[in-house]
């Protein structure tokens, strides 16, 4: 398995939103690179918070667009984003609890959610911003 890397394909077309997707992708691949790699602990520990709360930002800031331009599909997105956030915490606490051991497959969970969701609901809902101007 492979870390995924950011590349057009994962473009929506707003600026500030590619920015941040880009910076989930490249945390999301320093996790798999110190998992992979066998670092310690606390280097897993501190890259697996830091990416749990920058989730949390960023789904904040997409959810922030979506009421201020009426998304239609907004129950959709955070039901998704919902989703993730308990897949992260989940992880976070497995992690604690398994003698900090955090498996390839839960990286491929994570690779997964991300791809999926960035080049299918967050498309389009970048199209949707698109239309209203917003880039």
């Amino acid at each position: 398995m492979h870390a995924i890397e950011w590349n057009n394909t994962y473009s929506i077309g707003v600026a500030e939103i590619d920015a941040q997707h880009k910076k989930l992708i490249e945390m999301l691949g320093e996790l798999f690179k110190y998992v992979q790699t066998g670092h310690g602990v606390d280097i897993i520990s501190k890259t697996l918070n830091s990416l749990s709360d920058y989730t949390v930002y960023h789904f904040e800031f997409e959810e922030n667009l979506m009421v201020k331009y009426s998304y239609p599909y907004i129950n959709e997105q955070k039901t998704q984003h919902r989703e993730l956030r308990e897949r992260v915490i989940k992880f976070l606490k497995d992690y604690s609890n398994d003698n900090n051991k955090l498996t390839i497959d839960v990286m491929k969970t994570m690779f997964d959610w991300l791809n999926n969701h960035i080049k299918g609901t967050d498309k389009k809902f970048g199209l949707y911003l698109n239309n209203k101007e917003i880039k």
